[in-house]
């Protein structure tokens, strides 16, 4: 049975957290978004605007926003960390749709670097403590780790949504 009560939320340049948010989706069975940045983030120079833009705090234009996020209890947000800050195409959709949230949760990803800043910078635009937050690593991946630190993440979020 469909899980009505969570979405997932994911922007992601390069595919990795796309896979993770996939992961996490088969674990819900719930409703997932992927969100588009409108900017070119291909390549060596999409690579090093995308790591300035984040840690300058910019905004961008998105595309892929459909879901009513007011219907779910839950939203689930996932972002690539640039320059261990939160992707402004997240950065974004959580400006857009902060009035709408009821519980969050977040989950980063990056090769070495963990979420603290990015998780600091959602919570504050969110003005939301989250349910829970994971950063999965490089290293999560290669290892094996992943799953189970999904496992963990996911259970925090079915608690809230019992």
């Amino acid at each position: 049975m469909k899980n009505k009560d969570i979405l997932i939320v994911y922007y992601s340049r390069t595919g990795t957290t796309k896979k993770v948010a996939e992961k996490l989706k088969k674990q819900f069975d719930c409703d997932i978004e992927e969100i588009y940045d409108r900017t070119s983030r291909k390549g060596l120079f999409g690579f090093i605007r995308s790591g300035y833009d984040a840690r300058k705090e910019k905004m961008t234009a998105i595309t892929g926003e459909v879901k009513d996020v007011s219907t779910y209890k839950t939203i689930v947000m996932c972002t690539p960390l640039w320059s261990g800050h939160v992707c402004s195409a997240i950065r974004t959709y959580i400006m857009l749709n902060k009035e709408k949230f009821k519980n969050v949760a977040f989950l980063s990803t990056a090769a070495f670097s963990s979420g603290t800043v990015a998780f600091s910078q959602m919570q504050e635009i969110c003005q939301i403590e989250p349910i829970t937050k994971v950063s999965i690593l490089g290293k999560d991946i290669k290892k094996g780790n992943m799953e189970k630190k999904l496992k963990e993440f996911a259970s925090k979020i079915e608690l809230t949504n019992i």
